[in-house]
């Protein structure tokens, strides 16, 4: 359990600003003004902590207009917007590159190159984003700087694995009085989500292809990666993964935008559990070592087990509770046998802690003892185990009598016509440790 809760400590604070961690933000579309003013705040947040100026920060300007039907007009216009405004930055250096993903999916057929137009036509409109002449000084200095690039000398980018049809992701509600959105496990996307959803491995395809030049600069470049269209956060999941990659020489920070709080919440949700698993998996290597690795988890279980909660039983080392240890004989090489008494130790007095049966926590399990049918083990909240006594006298069993363990099962229902087990519906299992189940 501490192992756990460190994990997720640690996780929740690669999206904490206020956090020496903080790696990535996730925010909500609204207004150009708006994105353009927490775009600012995050680039002072990062020029604070590295101690640089503005326009020594890389920033990649990703907008995936792959499904624009998924997209609202006034969002589209703010993306637009915003792309131009960063991109055409004075201030920047020629460090920031665009990356605009053009339409592949409308539900009208032959209206693919219609759609590619109006999305030319958003761009040139309200981000002023135009064909570069020769004389421009502004392409010329981000072409010095990106030339070297996978995604400018080349023009395409390593191969990537698609998504599966169960792999498409459901963004759900995760306020508390929200209803499931599906009464079932699995679910369908539509061809519109199918082709937003590029996955992690093609966005870390994409990463690799816009970013492998800068890996050879002399010093580390620090490198700010703005989604306009975070959606179901598969940009998100690539850029912690290259954050995480052991030969990973950039300095690497995200700010993503989703469509709403709540998309936004789920997505912050999502992103938090993955990095919380991969710490446990040992996919990421922990900001912070974790405690104990996972081998001695049951170990420190027992024993805090013990620690807490003594039972309520008499041990005894023989059957009849008395007797003195039996002498041995030693074999001397040479010579003859002698015995040889063994040291005595006086028999240790454990102290038994009694409770009553109304002060034990709530009860999450019960077994009855097959060595003394008098004796219950009772498995309560907070990993308390307790032994009930339900007899009149004392009672005894010997030292290392198994109380409990791991062994075969059934599960069973009621007969139709009366609360006893129907032996035809039973489901049998057989549990080997703490992992099965």
């Amino acid at each position: 359990m501490q192992r756990q809760a460190e994990a997720q400590k640690q996780a929740k604070t690669l999206f904490d600003l206020a956090s020496a961690n903080w790696v990535a933000s996730l925010e909500v579309l609204g207004s150009a003004n708006e994105v353009m003013h927490r775009v600012k705040a995050i680039l002072n947040k990062i020029q604070s902590s590295f101690r640089m100026q503005g326009q020594e920060i890389y920033a990649l300007i990703v907008c995936n207009w792959s499904s624009p039907s998924l997209i609202t007009s006034h969002a589209q216009k703010s993306q637009a917007s915003v792309m131009g405004a960063l991109v055409n930055d004075a201030n920047s250096s020629g460090r920031t590159l665009g990356c605009v993903l053009e339409p592949c999916h409308t539900y009208s057929k032959g209206q693919l190159w219609k759609q590619e137009e109006l999305m030319h036509k958003s761009m040139c409109r309200h981000g002023r984003v135009v064909f570069p002449t020769a004389d421009d000084d502004a392409y010329n200095r981000t072409w010095q700087q990106w030339r070297q690039c996978q995604i400018l000398s080349k023009g395409l980018f390593d191969e990537a694995t698609a998504l599966k049809s169960s792999e498409f992701k459901t963004i759900e509600d995760c306020s508390e009085d929200a209803l499931p959105c599906s009464t079932t496990l699995t679910h369908n996307a539509n061809a519109a989500e199918k082709c937003a959803q590029l996955g992690r491995d093609a966005n870390l395809s994409m990463l690799r292809g816009a970013l492998g030049s800068l890996s050879s600069k002399t010093t580390k470049p620090v490198v700010l990666i703005v989604d306009l269209f975070a959606h179901t956060g598969d940009l998100a999941l690539a850029v912690l993964k290259e954050k995480f990659n052991p030969g990973m020489s950039i300095h690497l920070h995200y700010l993503g935008f989703h469509a709403s709080e709540m998309e936004a919440e789920w997505a912050k949700q999502h992103h938090v559990e993955h990095v919380n698993q991969c710490f446990l998996n040992d996919e990421f290597k922990p900001l912070v070592p974790l405690p104990g690795p996972p081998d001695q988890l049951a170990t420190e279980f027992v024993e805090a087990a013990r620690q807490s909660h003594d039972l309520d039983i008499k041990i005894t080392d023989e059957k009849d509770g008395a007797g003195p240890p039996s002498k041995r004989r030693r074999v001397q090489t040479g010579g003859t046998s002698q015995p040889v008494n063994p040291v005595e130790t006086p028999p240790q007095q454990d102290e038994i802690q009694e409770f009553d049966i109304s002060e034990i926590p709530a009860l999450c399990y019960e077994a009855r003892v097959t060595a003394a049918p008098k004796l219950v083990l009772k498995v309560t909240i907070g990993h308390g185990v307790f032994l009930e006594n339900q007899g009149d006298a004392d009672e005894s069993i010997k030292a290392g009598v198994v109380l409990c363990g791991f062994y075969k099962g059934k599960f069973w229902s009621p007969d139709s016509t009366s609360e006893e087990p129907s032996e035809k519906s039973d489901v049998l299992f057989r549990l080997k440790s703490h992992n099965d189940g």
